[in-house]
């Protein structure tokens, strides 16, 4: 869970016990998390930071999207559609995680003046929170003219709550991330608009930025991937189409193939991962990888033959 920060600080001890080369590391809590990211550096075991950050200035790298920017976008496109009219529900990830704030805080800058904003329902990724806490304030407040979902389960929640009290048709709804639920929504009307990120290319991002640091490079501070809005009228057209992913067995196989080169290219055998809460390590071969370093199922059919050629592109 997105608040089970006392579980990802033990997490965290136990991966620096395991004295690892590197970390990407996603901060649950920019704050509470600062002591595991001194220890790492005590420990002289370099980080990155991905998707999320830790509130610590000792030099770590950071990709992630601009999230304060995203929200900007996600709260003009929300504007654009009420007309700055009526009553809003925000249902967000998380109140603690840098990504949670500066969402939150760019919807709002973005949204400007002109509506009357409910009380922050916070889902820590859980689609039912966001269902209940949504579900309850429609119920209070049936003139909702506007809802944003700041990540993927919050969006979902909050459209089945609507949806189920029959006052969808009514609202307009603006997303976060481009899942094949929200795809499926935005298709059939109970999205307006989502804004989409670049996870697979932040991913890539991080594991090009450790292997650069392990190897002595000097690697930028920050590197902010893009956002972009998906509408269903530009949604199979132009760049936005790179966004929605087809899942097939075709892509599967491409991006485990992929995983399989760039491991063999950094001459890794093994990788330790945390997968449900637990250290996992995966001999590289095992197909689970796809599901266990979701940082490594990034790696899209269009750089299949980079790798056969044995270097690393700058960026997928």
């Amino acid at each position: 869970y997105e608040s089970d920060v006392a579980g990802q600080i033990a997490l965290t001890d136990e991966v620096i016990a395991r004295k690892p080369d590197g970390v990407i590391f996603i901060p649950t809590d920019e704050d509470a998390l600062i002591e595991s990211a001194k220890k790492m550096k005590a420990a002289r075991i370099p980080y990155v930071c991905l998707d999320s950050d830790v509130n610590l200035d000792d030099g770590h790298v950071l990709i992630a999207t601009d999230n304060f920017a995203a929200g900007q976008k996600a709260g003009k496109t929300l504007h654009a559609l009420t007309g700055g009219q009526g009553k809003i529900i925000v249902a967000a990830h998380s109140e603690i995680s840098s990504t949670g704030r500066q969402r939150i805080s760019g919807f709002f800058d973005g949204y400007g003046t002109g509506a009357s904003a409910l009380p922050v329902v916070y889902s820590d990724s859980v689609p039912e929170n966001a269902y209940n806490g949504v579900y309850q304030l429609l119920t209070e407040h049936p003139d909702v003219t506007g809802i944003v979902g700041l990540n993927e389960p919050s969006t979902v929640g909050a459209v089945n709550a609507a949806r189920d009290l029959g006052l969808l048709k009514n609202i307009h709804v603006v997303g976060f991330d481009s899942s094949f639920t929200e795809i499926k929504y935005l298709e059939s009307g109970a999205v307006s608009a989502v804004v989409s990120q670049e996870p697979f290319n932040m991913g890539y991002l991080s594991l090009i930025a450790i292997c650069d640091i392990l190897d002595d490079k000097k690697v930028k501070g920050n590197i902010l991937t893009n956002t972009r809005v998906i509408t269903r009228e530009n949604k199979i057209t132009g760049e936005a189409q790179k966004d929605i992913h087809e899942k097939n067995e075709t892509y599967l196989k491409a991006a485990y193939e992929n995983a399989l080169h760039v491991c063999g290219h950094l001459g890794w055998n093994r990788v330790c991962c945390a997968e449900n809460g637990k250290i996992k390590e995966i001999t590289i071969g095992d197909f689970t990888i796809l599901n266990s370093l979701q940082f490594l199922n990034l790696f899209l059919l269009k750089t299949r033959t980079v790798f056969s050629q044995k270097k690393l592109p700058r960026q997928y």
